[in-house]
């Protein structure tokens, strides 16, 4: 497990979900040739070629070629797929915008998904006519839409900036909610003082640092155990350690403003919903053979420090991984395909010798 790969997954998700770590622009507009995508920005992005920005909010829309009702009950044609999905027992929703008769708009509770290019939803009120008329889409955030973590590969001006998805999307964006996400404040550390200094180095007026820090392993089977490590163990037998690796998350909250301190504390716990969402339950990438199931879990929080102009609240989670024989030291075997074999008598004298074969198909 590694702090710089808990990083990379922060600053993709936990943007999302808070405006605290980042700095935020919205998107007036969002056009796309082949996989490059250019979008526009209702005020200086302040980015550069090669730096990282965060697209969210953001959908995809699949037109829609008919839309009728039945009762309260909507039945949709999409021209291409429409991504969406039913499952039995879930409630799922499903987003249209476009049609002249306003009841048809607005997000629904999807009924059924026939097929790809078919669906049906629950309407709230009656339209006024049927089939329903006017520019019909049905959007949704998908992943092969255009949201998530990406490298700006041209800057025309201040209020635009290119991207490359990587792939052609199936359809347009829907922008109107759009948010571009730059300066992130979230960062690597080896030690909570580490994380004090590079605060004091970077901060701004008002700006959320958060940082990121491994703490000291445990070695163990269980998570309820320090340490079981066998006494003894032979060269060969089977083998699987838990690594128990602790992980601390920082945030720095500029507090000058509030003197008693008491609002911070409470923002935090704002702070903290969107922190699980990105956090709790993940499953951290790990350069061992085998692939744990032990996801984040959060073990607690606390506040560290208030100073007056600044406070530090700790999240601390932990993860596992685990270490098999493949992880171990690996003794060099050789393969070999002939044995030979010389009977001496008692004076030490070769009386007979004997080769084999050891080739499964004979040379």
């Amino acid at each position: 497990m590694k702090a710089a790969d808990i990083v990379a997954h922060m600053m993709e998700h936990l943007p999302r979900h808070t405006d605290k770590v980042t700095t935020t622009v919205g998107i007036t507009n969002m056009t796309v040739a082949g996989t490059i995508v250019t979008a526009t920005t209702d005020a200086a992005h302040g980015l550069s070629v090669a730096n990282s920005v965060l697209i969210s909010d953001t959908k995809l829309k699949t037109p829609i070629t008919s839309l009728t009702y039945s009762g309260l009950v909507a039945s949709a044609v999409t021209s291409a797929d429409h991504d969406l999905t039913k499952a039995t027992g879930q409630t799922e929703t499903c987003e249209i915008i476009g049609a002249d008769q306003t009841d048809y708009n607005g997000t629904f509770d999807l009924l059924s998904v026939a097929n790809r290019k078919n669906f049906t939803y629950q309407l709230d009120s009656t339209p006024a006519a049927t089939p329903a008329t006017g520019t019909i889409f049905s959007i949704r955030d998908r992943i092969d839409g255009f949201n998530g973590g990406f490298v700006v590969t041209e800057v025309p001006d201040t209020t635009s900036f290119k991207y490359d998805l990587g792939f052609t999307p199936p359809g347009d964006a829907e922008f109107t909610s759009g948010l571009a996400h730059t300066e992130f404040r979230i960062l690597p550390v080896i030690t909570q003082p580490t994380a004090e200094n590079e605060y004091t180095k970077r901060a701004s007026q008002g700006d959320y640092f958060v940082f990121v820090q491994l703490g000291d392993a445990n070695v163990s089977r269980s998570r309820n155990t320090t340490n079981d490590q066998r006494n003894s163990q032979s060269r060969y037998s089977d083998k699987r350690l838990s690594i128990i690796q602790p992980v601390s998350v920082y945030a720095f909250v500029p507090s000058k403003d509030d003197l008693g301190g008491a609002s911070i504390r409470d923002d935090i716990e704002d702070f903290a919903i969107a922190l699980y969402k990105t956090l709790e339950g993940w499953l951290p990438p790990t350069d061992l053979s085998s692939s744990s199931e032990q996801v984040l879990n959060l073990t607690g929080h606390r506040g560290l420090a208030y100073t007056g102009s600044l406070y530090i609240h700790q999240f601390e989670f932990e993860g596992r991984e685990d270490l098999d024989i493949e992880d171990s030291y690996q003794v060099l075997t050789r393969a070999f395909r002939d044995a030979t074999i010389t009977t001496n008598n008692s004076f030490g004298v070769s009386i007979a010798t004997v080769t084999a074969d050891l080739d499964e198909d004979p040379l």
